[in-house]
């Protein structure tokens, strides 16, 4: 699984995801906003999702620490993909 099927499968569900580098001041302190779901992917982590993020003793727990459901929804296509069930560009 690339980066680029994931925004690929993202666009095709209208969806508009953040992508590229994020500094901690975008996301914790008086700067930052509050991030509802955050998920990394790559070939062997498929979709892995992100339960908390800390930085310089602030912790900001994502969707109470469970899966937040686009991430579910893009693991779901990935391993069926995967299964030849549906194809992902």
């Amino acid at each position: 699984m690339t980066r680029d099927s994931v925004l690929t499968l993202l666009e095709d569900w209208a969806s508009r995801p953040a992508s590229g580098s994020f500094p901690s001041t975008r996301w914790c302190g008086s700067q930052g906003g509050h991030p509802r779901e955050v998920f990394g992917t790559g070939t062997a982590a498929v979709i892995s999702p992100v339960g908390e993020l800390a930085y310089k003793g602030q912790r900001m727990v994502i969707n109470g620490g469970r899966t937040a459901p686009l991430t579910q929804k893009l693991y779901d296509a990935i391993v069926a993909s995967s299964t030849r069930r549906s194809r992902i560009p």
